[in-house]
Order: C-alpha cells, then sequence, then structure tokens
C-alpha cells in the first residue's frame, strides 16, 4: 500500500502535516475524516514503496512464502479476517519482495477479491494446485485447515528439490574442480619441463605430442577459451529456458544414469503427496488429477501423464490409467487401488510418500556415494595421463643410456 505525506485542518482550522498508507486519495480523505480532519493537500511518499524496480526484479524466497502460510492460517483461526490478516503481515514483513506482493493482494482484497483470486496474479509465486487448494478452503469454510496443509507441502515440496539438487551440484563441483587442475598443470607446469625435453633432441611419443600440442594451444588462446567457455554455458542455459531446450533437459533428467532414479523417485514421491493434500483438501479426484501433472515440474512426464488424465475421463481407474504409462513403480499403484477401492485415496498416498520419502533418500544417498570415487578415479587419470606424458620421454633416454 502507498504511503502519503499531507497536510490537513481540523474544525477549529489547526493545520497538521503527517503521513500515513492509504489506496488511494478518496481513501486518504476518509481515513482522515476519521480523525475529523481535513485533507488540505497530499504528495505520494517515494522513500515509503521499496524501491519497486527491485522488488519486481526479485521474488521471494520459499521460506518466506511459507512463514506467510503459516502466520495467515494462526490469523484466520484466531477469527481475523483474511484482509486484515494480510495487512498486518504485510506491516510486520521486511522482505521488499514479499511486501510488493502483500500490498497488491491486499489491494484486492479490498476491493472484493477472494484470496485465491489475489494470489492468482502471482503464478509462479502461488501455483496452480496451491490457488486451488485455497480455494477450496474458501468455498468449504476450511480455510485456515487448507493454509496449514498448502504450508506443509509447500515446505516438504522444497526439501525434496534441495536433496535432489544437493546429489547433483557436489559431483558438479568436483568435476569443474578436476578440470581446473587439469588445465593449470597442462598450462603453467607442463612449460617448465618442456625445455628439458626438447634438449634430449630424442623422438617424444605421441602422448607427450599430445600433452605440448595443449598446453601452447591453453597458453596462446587463453583468452578465446575463456571467452568461448562463458559464451556456451550462457547460450546453453537461455537454450534451457526455450521450450524445446526445457523438453530436452527434462528428458535428460528421467534418462541420464544415476540421476535417473534421483528425478524418477523425486517424482513418485511428489505425485502421491499432491496428490493426497489436494484430494484431502477438498477438490474432486479429476480436477487434482488434471493439476497433479504440472506440478511434476518436468515437461516429460507432463507430456507422459496427459494419457493418464484422458483415460481418467473416459472413466477408467486412476491405478489402471498410471500403470500404462509405466513410470511409476508397481507399488505406488498397487496402493492407488486400494485407496480406490476403500475410498481413503488421500490417507493412503499420504503413507505412500512417506515411504517414498525414505526411497529418494537413500537413492540420494547411493549416487553420493558412487560418483564420489567415479570422480577420485576420473582426477587420477587425468594427473596421471599429465604425469606419464612429461616422464615418459626421461624414461626412455635413461633407457637408451
Amino acid at each position: 500500500m502507498p504511503y502519503y505525506t499531507y497536510k490537513a485542518q481540523d474544525l477549529s482550522g489547526k493545520k497538521f502535516k503527517g503521513e500515513t498508507d492509504a489506496f488511494d486519495e478518496n481513501d486518504l480523505k476518509v481515513k482522515l475524516k476519521k480523525q475529523e480532519l481535513h485533507l488540505l493537500s497530499f504528495k505520494l511518499k517515494q522513500n515509503k514503496t521499496l524501491n519497486s524496480f527491485l522488488m519486481v526484479k526479485s521474488t521471494p524466497s520459499r521460506n518466506e512464502v511459507v512463514l506467510f502460510i503459516r502466520q495467515l492460517s494462526i490469523m484466520v483461526s484466531a477469527g481475523i479476517s483474511v484482509e486484515d490478516g494480510v495487512k498486518t503481515i504485510n506491516n510486520q514483513t521486511k522482505s521488499g519482495a514479499l511486501k510488493n506482493i502483500l500490498t497488491k493482494v491486499e489491494e484486492e482484497l479490498y476491493k472484493g477479491s477472494l484470496l485465491s483470486e489475489a494470489l492468482g496474479k502471482y503464478p509462479k509465486i502461488f501455483p496452480t494446485y496451491f490457488r486451488n487448494m485455497i480455494y477450496i478452503g474458501e468455498v468449504s469454510g476450511q480455510l485456515p485447515t487448507v493454509l496449514i496443509k498448502a504450508a506443509d507441502f509447500y515446505e516438504r515440496d522444497g526439501k525434496l528439490k534441495r536433496k535432489a539438487s544437493t546429489a547433483i551440484v557436489y559431483p558438479t563441483f568436483l568435476f569443474v574442480v578436476i578440470i581446473a587442475v587439469f588445465i593449470f598443470l597442462v598450462t603453467f607446469i607442463v612449460p617448465q619441463f618442456e625445455s628439458i625435453m626438447l634438449q634430449m633432441n630424442a623422438e617424444l611419443p605421441d602422448i607427450t605430442k599430445f600433452i605440448l600440442g595443449l598446453s601452447h594451444f591453453f597458453r596462446v588462446y587463453w583468452v578465446f577459451i575463456i571467452f568461448g567457455l562463458i559464451s556456451f554455458v550462457l547460450v546453453v542455459w537461455v537454450w534451457f529456458k526455450t521450450k524445446t531446450g526445457r523438453y530436452v533437459k527434462d528428458w535428460l533428467k528421467l534418462n541420464l544414469p544415476v540421476i535417473k532414479s534421483i528425478n524418477h523417485n523425486l517424482i513418485t514421491t511428489r505425485f502421491s503427496k499432491g496428490l493426497s493434500v489436494l484430494v484431502s483438501s477438498g477438490l474432486n479426484v479429476m480436477d487434482s488429477i488434471g493439476i497433479i501433472g504440472k506440478l511434476m515440474d518436468n515437461v516429460v512426464f507432463e507430456a507422459k501423464f496427459q494419457y493418464v488424465i484422458d483415460e481418467i475421463k473416459r472413466g477408467k481407474k486412476i491405478h489402471r490409467s498410471i500403470g500404462h504409462i509405466s513410470f511409476f513403480p508397481p507399488m505406488l499403484i498397487e496402493m492407488i487401488n486400494v485407496g480406490e477401492s476403500t475410498g481413503n485415496l488421500d490417507e493412503v498416498l499420504d503413507i505412500t510418500s512417506l515411504y517414498y520419502d525414505e526411497v529418494l533418500e537413500t537413492t540420494i544417498s547411493k549416487a553420493t556415494q558412487l560418483l564420489e570415487p567415479t570422480m577420485i578415479v576420473f582426477a587420477g587419470g587425468l594427473v596421471g595421463f599429465v604425469i606419464l606424458s612429461i616422464f615418459l620421454p626421461m624414461i626412455s633416454m635413461m633407457s637408451s643410456i
């Protein structure tokens, strides 16, 4: 909500200066009228608007969003209106990005919009499944309960993503370090031995010629190499943002060795927990299935899952439709069958998601244990290759002597 500085006077003609927040000029007049003041002039105070450029360019963190949801659920449970709850949180938050969003949400709420509609203006921060849950809570009168479930799921989903990312980031970091060490050896260490090798006047092995050539290339064209690497990374990064690039990236996630099992288990646990939360919040199964595919954050899976949605629309059972895409493990399909048969689909899926949480952690642990020795062997191979190229000519010359 914007801040205004104003000049006003009371009934006796005494003039006052002050500042307050208001939606617009009319809202400012109403606020002052309640204090028996008449507005004379006003001005928007820019330093209270929190640098709108920075706020538009930044987004609140997942933890900030979860905290907002939890605080709002407590306030609504205590009988505070949604509008007043959002306003109170907005006044207390120190996050510029979140304050910018809550200010706009607050404005929409006071105009008569539902919370789900107000949050809908920020789909990247409050995704479709989340807004649908909020809408169901508003319509059914169970908003506090739904808000708690949404916060729990949002927080848990973030932890799952971080776990999966950790398994990839560490080996990637090791790989970059290993390549950097290799380039350092070839660029700065190998030249120290080059003059000695040339003085031998002996035929150099092919491996030594290769390393010397590589050393010359790095030293002469290092500017172009750095520029090329940066350009390549930027081009790939931008390409991954395109529709085709996103598809290729998500396909690699589901097919590359090691990370394949991690992403399969990640999608499995997110699917089971997400569907459980949506159904338990009051959303019908058909609508929940329609939303859940996008929740997996993988366009390849989403395209494959469209078959499931079409089959269920034709009246097929969920477990049979899911079984046809050959993606989920048999245990999950069987548990969905049990949930459908007993009418406790949400409870069964919730229990199943806890099991696959443990499976995901085990998979990540095994992947890390497998990649660490692989990286060590790879590093040893590169360093050994350089050392061998240096000492082979010396060994050959000593053998001749």
